[in-house]
This record gives C-alpha cells, structure tokens and sequence, in this order.
C-alpha cells in the first residue's frame, strides 16, 4: 500500500489514449521535414514538442512548427478515448487532492479530456505553465504549488519515461502505469500496475491510500 495526501496524474497514455493520434502527428511531422522518425517515436511520449524539434531539426523555427503541431494536435485530440477505468477512477475520488500535469498546450489538454469524457481538475499544469519540459521537473513542482502539498507528499501516475523521472526529478514518488505498452519498466517507479482496475484509492484523516 502506498500512502499520501495528494495525486497528480499524468495525460497522454495515462488517464487518454493518445497513442494513435502522437504517432500520426509525429510521423506527418517527420514525413514532411524528411526525417526519420523512428528515434523520434523512442521519446516522443510525455516530451514537449519544441524538445524534440530543437534535437531532431534545430535548423527549423521552433516557434511556427509549433504553432502549426498545435492546430493539427488539437484536431487529431477530438478522437480520443479515456484509458479503461480513468474515467471510473477519476469521479470516484471524492475529497482526494489531485490533478493532471501534461506537456499538451491548455488548449489541447482541455480538447482531449473533453473528447475522452474526463472530468476537468481544479489543477491543470500544461506546457502553458512552464519554461521546462519534463524530464524537469518544473512541472510537477508546479502541480505542488498549486495544490499546495510539498512536493515528497505527492504520488504521480505517469506512463512514459520522460514524465517518470519529471516526478523523480521532483521528489515526488511515482506509481507506474504500463497498459499503454511504450514503455517499460523505470527504474525508481514505487510500483507499477497494468490498469486502473487493479488500484484502489481512499482517503481517512487527510491520507490518502492507494493499493
């Protein structure tokens, strides 16, 4: 059993199915620079974009191929699904101080929860809310700071190894979720589980509980 008082949740292949729409969006992207796009595929999950731009086409505006990663993002968001059990998972946790840290602009992050069905949390940390990127972790510590929980008091749910040492990197700790099948096991992770099903979470006198 793990014991806390908050949770932050990662987005894409955490709580939303996003494989399908990152891979086509990346794959466009890297068909239409004439790149490669394989070594990008190995990071792209839970990596800003601008990160993979400035490694794999540092010739190109960061700026304008985001911009336009965005609008096509934004429309392949609307199709999205929620992970089996997120939803389930997400509505039944009551008093649980919690919300989601993703590297999606707001705009798209509100996009895929909508489209997924998802309730919207009170805290909501995008790419929009920091300078850094995970695997810094300048994301998670703003999801602390705004739930106002030092930072070794809260648990992260996370898929992909970009976000897994984000939580690390905060001193967070970190519960791994491996049904998204990209990534395998980090070393660090407090525990993994292959889906919601197998978690429970309860919260008595102001901890919260998950097994």
């Amino acid at each position: 059993m793990l014991v806390t008082k908050a949770l932050l949740f990662d987005l894409d292949g955490t709580l939303v199915d996003t494989t399908t729409a990152v891979e086509t969006l990346w794959e466009a992207w890297a068909d239409k620079h004439k790149i490669d796009a394989a070594p990008i595929f190995a990071e792209m999950h839970g990596t800003h974009g601008k990160v993979i731009i400035a490694k794999y086409a540092p010739h190109l505006d960061i700026k304008t191929e985001i911009t336009q990663l965005l609008i096509d993002e934004e429309k392949l968001s609307r199709n999205v699904t929620a992970v089996p059990g997120a939803k389930s998972m997400l509505e039944n946790l009551g008093e649980v101080p919690w919300g989601i840290v993703t590297m999606s602009s707001k705009r798209v992050a509100l996009t895929k929860l909508k489209a997924a069905g998802l309730p919207v949390p009170h805290i909501l940390v995008t790419a929009d809310d920091v300078l850094q990127s995970k695997p810094d972790p300048a994301p998670y510590l703003k999801g602390a700071q705004w739930l106002d929980i030092e930072p070794q008091n809260c648990l992260v749910f996370e898929d992909a190894q970009a976000g897994i040492e984000s939580g690390l990197n905060a001193g967070m700790s970190v519960a791994q979720i491996m049904h998204a099948g990209h990534c395998e096991q980090i070393n660090g992770t407090l525990k993994t589980f292959n889906n919601w099903a197998d978690i429970q979470i309860n919260m008595d006198n102001n901890a919260v509980y998950v097994k």
